[in-house]
């Protein structure tokens, strides 16, 4: 049984990022979109068979599939020190329970992933936070993000404790919060 509110720690699947996060421009950049991803591997398809018609075999692999590998990825890149390359990139934080985004099925979905619809189906909507975070970055810094996000849900909740459930990456976060924020976690995590 869950006495307090459930904060869903998903992993990197369910944490897409966007440009421009948090305001009415936010778009989502990775994971890329399907009409992305078909854009994509159809000039992959034509790069390469102009490449193949004109003998130029290895270069299909070598350059034309790298190319939009790269390019798909050039935009989440960090710099040496683990910054951002891009300033305005990052995940979108919903600091409502998800019963604030049932209603907008897909939007739901993408934030809450399997486990959060599993927990809302288990304990209603309005019980389930979810707490997303920049997986590029070291999960402790995400850790410091998941402590203020425990304050906002508690606050929000009028709880004095919340659970945490977490898979995949979420997991590192979730560990890291406890290694880092120990004594806040104890009076704080159910």
């Amino acid at each position: 049984d869950y006495d307090y509110p459930v904060i869903v720690i998903n992993g990197i699947a369910n944490n897409p990022l966007y440009s421009n996060p948090g305001t009415t421009g936010a778009s989502q950049v990775f994971p890329p979109s399907d009409l992305t991803m078909t854009a994509m591997t159809a000039q992959m398809f034509v790069d390469g068979i102009v490449a193949l018609a004109s003998g130029e075999y290895e270069e299909v692999m070598n350059f034309f599939v790298g190319a939009q590998v790269y390019g798909m990825l050039e935009t989440i890149q960090l710099n040496p020190d683990g910054t951002s390359m891009s300033e305005n990139l990052g995940p979108i934080i919903y600091d409502h329970s998800l019963s604030y985004y049932y209603t907008d099925t897909e939007r739901f979905e993408t934030i809450a992933g399997s486990i959060g619809i599993g927990m809302c189906d288990r304990i209603g909507a309005e019980n389930v936070y979810v707490y997303n975070y920049d997986w590029r970055l070291d999960p402790i810094e995400s850790a410091h993000g998941l402590h203020d996000f425990i304050q906002t849900v508690k606050a929000n909740s009028r709880r004095e404790k919340v659970s945490l459930i977490s898979e995949g990456y979420g997991s590192s976060v979730a560990t890291a919060y406890l290694a880092e924020h120990y004594e806040d976690a104890t009076a704080d995590v159910d």
